[in-house]
């Protein structure tokens, strides 16, 4: 259920952010969930997880290699902001960002 959870619009779906841990590192893991009907249901994980002693319980490199752009809606909707911080993984640069409310609702 969605209930007390702040709904948003991204690419014509209504969507959710969750939050939980990597298993391994115990990181912040941030999930997007898309409202069908009362129901939440997997839309993507935005987050990855690169092992950095920079991720922790509230900060997460973004999946702008999949999810282009993703670092820029988290701005514009007040969801996270962008630390000027980047790692490259691969051919991939990818942003650190602080998640504002990821303490409050893990």
């Amino acid at each position: 259920m969605t209930t007390g959870k702040k709904c948003y619009e991204y690419r014509g779906h209504n969507v959710t952010i969750s939050y939980t841990t990597y298993r391994k590192t115990g990181t912040l893991a941030v999930l997007m969930n898309y409202i069908d009907g009362e129901m939440e249901c997997d839309y993507d994980v935005i987050s990855v997880n690169l092992c950095s002693g920079l991720q922790d319980g509230q900060t997460a490199y973004v999946d702008t290699n999949n999810i282009p752009e993703i670092d820029r809606w988290l701005e514009e909707n007040g969801i996270a902001e962008d630390t000027g911080i980047r790692t490259i993984s691969g051919f991939c640069t990818y942003p650190l960002m602080v998640f504002n409310n990821a303490e409050k609702e893990a």
